[in-house]
């Protein structure tokens, strides 16, 4: 089978494919915000829970340590979280978001909502609850396979 082929067939090559473009469309769309979207996890985790860790927020995001920290590094440079030192633990760093990113909140749950709106045009509610099994079916079989669950 050629390489073009391949593709055709390739789940693997659609779901990157829908990465870049979700992320290209995405830091369209979050530029007058002042934040990139490889910072939006982070910073919507910190929003939707203050106050947790470090080590809390990769895991809630799914990515290691170092790249989560790399990614607060930046949004605390840009007033948009804080990192303290755990009082019961000193080893742990807990992030809280700053009053700026308080503000930010609406808008870029708007934005996020919009998008997800877009993604889904013309899906009838079957349609869309159908694509957000199987994505999450395929979820699953991802983390199987880096927990080392999945034998194949």
């Amino acid at each position: 089978m050629d390489h073009h082929a391949r593709r055709m067939v390739s789940g693997g090559y659609r779901i990157g494919m829908m990465s870049r473009l979700q992320a290209a469309l995405l830091e369209r769309r979050l530029r007058g915000h002042g934040v990139a979207a490889g910072q939006l996890p982070y910073l919507m985790e910190a929003l939707c829970k203050p106050g947790q860790t470090q080590d809390e927020m990769a895991a809630r995001v799914g990515v290691g340590s170092a790249a989560t920290a790399r990614a607060l590094h930046a949004l605390e440079r840009d007033g948009l979280v804080t990192r303290a030192e755990n009082p019961d633990n000193r080893r742990q760093k807990l992030v809280t978001p700053t009053g700026r990113a308080r503000e930010l909140e609406a808008p870029l749950r708007a934005v996020l909502d919009g998008h997800d709106q877009m993604l889904f045009k013309d899906f009838s509610p079957r349609e869309r609850a159908q694509a957000l099994e199987l994505m999450d079916r395929m979820a699953h079989n991802l983390r199987a396979a880096l927990d080392g669950r999945d034998n194949s």
